[in-house]
């Protein structure tokens, strides 16, 4: 899927000279290919680190150096409009100027994939015993009686819905209630990213040391405090310091939101293992995935909405009282409340770094041939009564 990927980033940003109706018709299909190919490439590749080892924390360290880099991408896809600025009196026209920058994308993408197929080939599970096929049923019943991967799913929804308020607001609340410019929003959003790289050390630190619910509900703690204090006590119309440091702060957690989850997901997949007799990544991560994704569509479905309700009209520079206040209160309430949901769920989750090494030995010497009592587990499982 690598080159199919690359040729539709390239189309996505690429305008043609179409009539309306088709030029919408035309983004519709190039927008299901493009999802459609990055969730085929998504899924193998979250998956691999599961796969690659069941060493508890270099699944943590694996996630650290993918998040890593993962940064760096967003960082330099940041500079998007430079970029475009730059390649405008080149190519002869704005929209040139993106078709050929998003073509320069689609091959980096395309590389930086097969250079990830050729580093990892091989170290993939050969000897995993899995069935060919599964039935719906089949496929839900695993990961429903795995309540580690239950907590750790319903956790990534509310932080995925945090992360799907804060940076859908976040552009509207510098610049309507703290009243900051466009380079001065930028200035923040750059700033934010680029302390984001450092992140990711304490929270492999957090997570190796302690354990990744731990890691988890410390980052996610952070950002939540960070959401109640800074509102409340520092941020002041015009100034972007208080801002700058909020955000480099709180974007701990938008690291965790990934950087931790991918690497539980490997974990619960033991879990279902120690049931099931077989090892299931691809359909923990899928299942990872399309809670993510209905989530992200369903909070930026419904952030549009309440934006509208609030009364933001784009036509004026200066908003209403009661739209202002209605971003404060999106911003900050709406924020917290899925963070601390998101909280309270991973906290209560069963599968602790000492938990997990109990599963692990159980798995080991179930490979071996060893009949293991599910009973020593219900913690982690539900487990179905035999009916007489």
């Amino acid at each position: 899927c690598a080159i199919p990927f690359g040729i539709v980033t390239w189309l996505l940003f690429t305008a043609w000279d179409f009539v309306e109706i088709q030029q919408k018709i035309y983004f519709i299909i190039v927008a299901l290919l493009f999802y459609t190919f990055q969730t085929l490439i998504d899924v193998p590749y979250t998956s691999l680190s599961g796969e690659v080892t069941d060493n508890y924390d270099l699944r943590s360290k694996l996630a650290t150096i993918r998040t890593f880099w993962a940064i760096i991408g967003v960082a330099i896809g940041g500079g998007i409009m430079a970029y475009t600025d730059f390649l405008e009196p080149v190519v002869g026209g704005s929209r040139q100027a993106w078709s050929v920058c998003f073509a320069f994308f689609g091959i980096i993408c395309t590389l930086s994939i097969w250079i990830g197929y050729k580093a990892s080939e091989g170290y993939e599970n050969k000897d995993i015993i899995t069935k060919k096929s599964y039935s719906i049923k089949e496929m839900l019943e695993g990961p429903l009686r795995n309540k580690p991967f239950l907590h750790l799913t319903i956790a990534f929804i509310f932080a995925i819905l945090a992360q799907a308020i804060f940076l859908g607001v976040l552009v509207y609340y510098l610049r309507y209630n703290l009243n900051l410019n466009d380079t001065q929003v930028s200035l923040v959003n750059i700033i934010m990213w680029i302390v984001a790289l450092f992140w990711v050390f304490p929270i492999d630190h957090w997570s190796t040391k302690y354990s990744k619910v731990v890691s988890w509900t410390i980052s996610m703690g952070i950002w939540l405090l960070c959401m109640i204090v800074f509102p409340l006590f520092f941020l002041k119309p015009g100034s972007t310091a208080a801002p700058i440091i909020m955000t480099s702060i709180l974007v701990v957690g938008l690291n965790a939101l990934y950087q931790v989850i991918y690497a539980m997901i490997s974990d619960c997949v033991e879990v279902d293992e120690l049931m099931s007799g077989e090892r299931r990544e691809g359909l923990f991560y899928s299942m990872a995935t399309v809670s993510q994704k209905l989530a992200a569509a369903s909070g930026v479905s419904v952030l549009g909405m309440i934006i509208d309700y609030v009364g933001y009209n784009p036509a004026v520079s200066v908003q209403s009282m009661q739209t202002v206040q209605g971003f404060h209160n999106i911003f900050v309430i709406g924020t917290s409340v899925c963070l601390l949901l998101s909280i309270v769920t991973m906290a209560t989750n069963p599968l602790t770094k000492k938990r997990y090494s109990e599963v692990l030995e159980a798995v080991r010497l179930k490979r071996a041939g060893k009949e293991i009592a599910l009973d020593e587990f219900k913690d982690l499982l539900f487990i179905k009564k035999n009916r007489k």
